[in-house]
């Protein structure tokens, strides 16, 4: 009686600091963790408590405590287990077997699966000091086969996928028993066994050697696991169909094999899947990257294969899928977005896609696509049209070329014509990509009608993360432009720049982008057809340098974890366009040479000596500094010598 009562005071204190542990009174919580530490330096009464707390408490969630606290404790390397005898240790075995049957929460069993797992993979691993544990295959067989509950089918294949990672070999003897298991998963109407069945037969076929004869029987259950992801996408059953595609992923990743006699229904299933407007957005996209999972294994074996082409308009529409209204787009940095989930996956799939299946085949189906989305009266498609062309830019370059005029003469009125500023934004950004794919050849063809726009989009352009994308077509245009070709529209070029840099403290993306031009074209033209613009340039470049400087710095005296969305987007520009003020210092002097930039030296280098002050000695930024003194000291030789204090402590 004495000892019962005792017990029972540890159950009611135990529950009582378990439900402190979960306290969001932050005093009550670390008392309980100490508490914990306490009780678990006697590993027997400890768990002899936690064992009978968990039968006897009424509160599921201090089970669930409980039950997550024996997942930790049963770790090799907890100090509760090693701490504790052998006979102890078959007994939390023993409780454990005879707790999973009673658990009917997913939540619950999976963590007590998961506590079996650990201890099991210890006991079959060779040369264990764990000791046997003769009674866990007949009792996984015993759930599975129960008629009882269809939790104890389920438990009974969580536990088989659990084993088959560790220790498949074990599992021999009850091959048969868990073959018939599976099938019976796969009929039961029951969505918990259906996604352990699926879990089950995964692990086993990841876990088996290939190409032995238990791989080929298991494998003959894929087409009813197939035949379940059809079903839950045609009911939009998100929650389940979640679980089933990270599996068919895996599957297709690691045993490619075993899919390919499936590929062209596999292919169709997932592409319809993908394009499934019922489903969550999360699991299209899982359904489209196990469509380029198939295309990567695949390969050349699939470029005659139909169904991979039909792929194509449900990766363009993805492009489409844009979650960010105009004013939050336009508050953004370049790369925003690649924010957006279903567009980064779209134009990531189409650049697989691109490089998988071979240009040849593929390029027409995008290609027949792009023509009807630039004619389409929705920007959405004109949009998309545009970015699908960028994304397979590279991977189709052989194929795009002969379409090269066509291309430039279609993107040229939508650089400023179009309507919607993200369209004029996806044109800019797709004269980018053909500047960088086709140099030199697009800058000799197409410079007389590129540059023009561009200037126009330069000056007329109210929005200005288009018009800094404007600005940086002039730098791709630059860097494969190895005849120089734009000395000829040099004039245009910077006179809209120096203007972009006269108008642009308004927004510092928009200088940003015009330092960046500029330190391109200057040094792209060279000295003798630049500099008689050099005066004009150095002083505003060194007025930005200064400004962003101040800028950059004024920022970071606040707690950057307390800046606002806004704020922090303000001080990048501010910290990009002081980097480019500082890179384009360093190619003016460079180009213009002593004549021309000695008179400038002296305020140039003040400025660059603040500018590195304002930075820790580990800022990345640092190094563009030190880039810019090394531009300088190649023009004025000698006379750089008085600016070594400013470059040789960072290199110490």
């Amino acid at each position: 009686t004495t000892r019962t009562t005792m017990q029972e005071e540890d159950v009611a204190r135990f529950e009582q600091i378990c439900i402190a542990a979960q306290s969001a009174d932050n005093t009550k919580r670390p008392q309980a963790v100490q508490a914990f530490q306490q009780m678990r330096r006697q590993p027997e009464r400890y768990l002899a408590t936690l064992f009978a707390t968990m039968r006897a408490t009424r509160h599921a969630h201090v089970k669930m405590f409980c039950l997550v606290m024996l997942r930790q404790d049963v770790d090799e390397n907890a100090i509760v287990w090693k701490g504790s005898s052998p006979k102890l240790r078959e007994n939390v075995k023993k409780t454990l077997l005879s707790l999973l049957p009673n658990l009917t929460d997913k939540v619950m069993r999976r963590i007590a699966v998961d506590a079996v797992g650990q201890i099991a993979a210890r006991v079959f691993r060779s040369g264990s000091v764990e000791g046997k544990w003769p009674d866990l295959l007949p009792f996984v067989v015993k759930l599975m086969q129960s008629n009882k509950s269809v939790a104890h089918l389920a438990s009974g294949l969580e536990l088989v996928a659990t084993l088959a990672e560790y220790a498949v070999d074990e599992l021999t003897p009850v091959f048969p028993a868990i073959h018939t298991a599976l099938q019976a998963g796969y009929r039961s109407p029951n969505l918990q066994a259906k996604i352990a069945t699926v879990k089950a037969t995964t692990e086993l076929l990841l876990s088996l050697k290939p190409k032995t004869k238990t791989m080929g029987i298991f494998a003959q259950l894929l087409p009813a696991m197939f035949q379940l992801i059809g079903g839950l996408a045609k009911e939009g059953n998100d929650e389940p169909l979640t679980p089933i595609l990270e599996e068919a992923h895996q599957l297709v990743q690691h045993r490619y094999a075993l899919v390919v006699p499936h590929a062209p229904q596999l292919l169709k299933l997932f592409t319809a899947v993908a394009s499934a407007q019922s489903l969550d957005a999360a699991n299209t996209r899982l359904a489209m990257g196990v469509v380029v999972e198939m295309a990567r294994r695949g390969g050349s074996a699939l470029r005659n294969v139909k169904e991979m082409y039909e792929v194509t308009p449900v990766a363009i529409s993805f492009l489409g899928r844009l979650e960010l209204s105009l004013e939050e787009w336009a508050d953004k940095s370049a790369d925003a977005d690649f924010e957006e989930e279903d567009f980064r996956v779209g134009m990531e799939t189409l650049d697989y896609l691109s490089m998988y299946l071979g240009a040849k085949n593929f390029f027409p189906t995008v290609f027949m696509r792009v023509r009807e989305g630039l004619s389409s009266q929705d920007w959405k498609f004109r949009h998309s049209a545009l970015m699908a062309i960028c994304a397979v830019c590279e991977g189709c370059a052989e194929e795009i070329a002969p379409a090269l005029q066509s291309l430039v003469t279609a993107i040229i009125p939508r650089i400023t014509g179009d309507a919607h500023p993200r369209v004029r934004w996806a044109a800019c950004n797709l004269c980018a990509h053909l500047c960088a794919e086709f140099s030199p050849a697009l800058q000799q063809a197409f410079g007389d009608k590129l540059i023009p726009v561009l200037c126009r989009a330069m000056a007329q352009e109210s929005y200005p993360r288009v018009c800094n994308h404007a600005s940086l077509c002039i730098v791709d245009y630059c860097a494969g432009d190895e005849e120089k070709t734009i000395v000829k529209y040099l004039k245009p070029v910077l006179t809209s720049l120096r203007n972009l840099l006269a108008k642009g403290g308004q927004d510092l993306r928009v200088v940003s982008g015009a330092l960046a031009a500029l330190s391109s074209v200057a040094a792209t033209a060279g000295t003798e057809a630049f500099n008689r613009y050099y005066g004009e340039f150095i002083p505003g470049v060194m007025m930005v340098l200064d400004q962003a400087t101040k800028a950059a710095s004024a920022a970071k005296q606040h707690n950057i974890n307390q800046l606002g969305h806004k704020a922090m987007e303000r001080l990048r520009w501010a910290i990009d366009c002081r980097k480019n003020a500082v890179h384009c210092v360093g190619i003016l002097a460079e180009v213009a040479g002593p004549s021309l930039f000695e008179k400038d030296s002296k305020n140039v280098m003040t400025l660059l000596a603040r500018a590195q002050k304002s930075l820790r000695p580990e800022d990345p930024a640092q190094a563009e500094i030190l880039a810019a003194f090394n531009g300088i000291s190649g023009c004025l030789g000698e006379k750089f010598a008085p600016y070594l204090q400013h470059v040789v402590p960072p290199l110490i």
